[in-house]
């Protein structure tokens, strides 16, 4: 009979306990332990450059030029092709994106995916790596990530990601020199498509936001600029996808 009343007062003082609390964002029965999803990502970068196409500049300057039959161009240009400034879209990604809150302000992801749109492969050079992988960390400026509403944040990152952008260039024969033994079949003048090879690593940062459209998930949509190494360059990527709580 004694423990009756310690049985009453039990069930009093533990749900005013619970009520007096503070209350954590791991206790909203609308957080998730991760959110997993698919996204779609287009790069793009800018570039310009003089002398292109020559046999040096081919060898050193990132640029490799291809001639109109899908072969690698091993001419003699006049003084190179030109280049002004320009922008020109590279590889597109089927991106698997994960991100694991850590915090009410901060998260963990992860992006693995695979690219299309790489360059051909240079004569004795290394081919496009279709593979992308990116480790990033969020800062969200939102009360707490994935809110149930519209959730800004920035984040940091890096990983594996190559970037082929084509340009096209017009170039001149110089007559003047004899032809390369192996291409003798260079008309006068010709359009090339030139190609930027960067990478394949990268640095990068960038600003998104996440939609939600339930209590289960949204879209998450992303824009980041990025450092390539050690083939230098730079490039933008836009991204878009849907990611679902778990």
């Amino acid at each position: 009979m004694r423990l009756v009343p310690i049985v009453l007062i039990a069930a009093a003082f533990f749900p005013a306990a619970a009520a007096a609390r503070p209350r954590d964002a791991r206790d909203d029965p609308q957080h998730k332990l991760a959110y997993v999803g698919l996204a779609l990502t287009q790069e793009a970068s800018m570039a310009a450059s003089d002398g292109l196409c020559t046999k040096q500049s081919q060898l050193s300057s990132g640029f490799v030029c291809f001639r109109q039959q899908e072969t690698q161009y091993h001419g003699i240009p006049q003084r190179g092709g030109v280049l002004p400034l320009a922008a020109g879209l590279a590889a597109t990604r089927v991106v698997l994106v994960v991100d694991i809150p850590t915090s009410d302000t901060l998260s963990l992801g992860a992006r693995a995916g695979y690219s299309f749109g790489g360059g051909p492969t240079a004569d004795g050079g290394r081919a496009f790596i279709p593979a992308y992988a990116e480790v990033r960390i969020s800062a969200w400026l939102s009360e707490r990530s994935f809110a149930p509403d519209v959730s800004p944040f920035m984040f940091f990152g890096g990983g594996l990601g190559q970037v082929d952008t084509k340009y096209r260039v017009d170039i001149a024969e110089d007559r003047s020199a004899p032809p390369p033994a192996s291409q003798l079949d260079n008309p006068s003048s010709q359009q090339l498509d030139v190609w930027k090879k960067t990478g394949p690593w990268f640095v990068a940062a960038g600003v998104g936001a996440f939609i939600a459209t339930g209590s289960r998930g949204g879209f998450i949509i992303d824009a980041k600029v990025s450092v390539l190494l050690p083939r230098t360059g730079g490039a933008v990527a836009l991204s878009a996808g849907y990611v679902v709580g778990i």
